[in-house]
């Protein structure tokens, strides 16, 4: 399998979307609030539908981008009314959706949010993933994010994993402050979440 653009554009186009919870994960805008202001640059790779951009966007957080490279994740969003009430603009409300490759993403953030883009990815790319989020990081960047704690019967995606094995991977390139069981999960996943929080380290 070839978790590739054209495999997940055909997982939107044929409704195969069975991560999608269909509304902001509560539990971690609720963290993002909570610990960021809103004058936060924040960036949420392999995004989707962008409940959580959508949520931030309205909370005021309008310095919030997306990335995702299937189009198709974007077409609801792009149409968003949250979206044209947050700007004005509409060359600007675009900017805010990047339909690129995560690994070959350019840019500087104060924040990555991860939820279930890690888990998405093949787990051979990890070490690229760590690497690249601390490379799109501003030297006091944060990455902050939703982990699964617990390993899964089928092939995948997802991918799971757990702390120490995350540990291993994030350590490398991030200071670890939090990486502990998600008490702000929704009811399916209760139990087999980790939240993490970790600080770029200066290379």
């Amino acid at each position: 399998m070839k978790l590739d653009s054209a495999y997940w554009r055909d997982r939107y186009v044929e409704e195969r979307t069975g991560w999608d919870i269909g509304h902001p994960n509560h539990g971690l805008i609720a963290e993002v609030k909570s610990r960021f202001p809103v004058n936060t640059k924040i960036l949420i790779p392999g995004a989707g539908r962008g409940y959580e951009a959508e949520a931030l966007w309205g909370a005021g957080y309008l310095n919030t981008y997306v990335c995702d490279w299937a189009p198709e994740a974007f077409d609801a969003l792009s149409k968003s009314e949250v979206l044209a009430k947050a700007f004005s603009d509409a060359d600007e409300a675009k900017s805010r959706l990047i339909v690129a490759d995560f690994f070959t993403l350019e840019g500087q953030y104060d924040l990555i949010l991860e939820q279930t883009f890690f888990c998405a990815i093949d787990p051979k790319l990890r070490e690229n993933y760590v690497n690249q989020a601390a490379h799109l990081l501003k030297p006091v960047g944060k990455w902050m994010g939703i982990l699964f704690d617990c390993h899964f019967p089928t092939a995948g995606p997802p991918f799971g994993g757990d702390r120490e094995a995350y540990r291993t991977v994030f350590e490398k390139r991030f200071q670890i402050e939090k990486l502990e069981r998600f008490r702000g999960s929704i009811q399916p996943r209760m139990g087999k979440e980790l939240l993490g929080l970790m600080y770029c380290k200066s290379m």
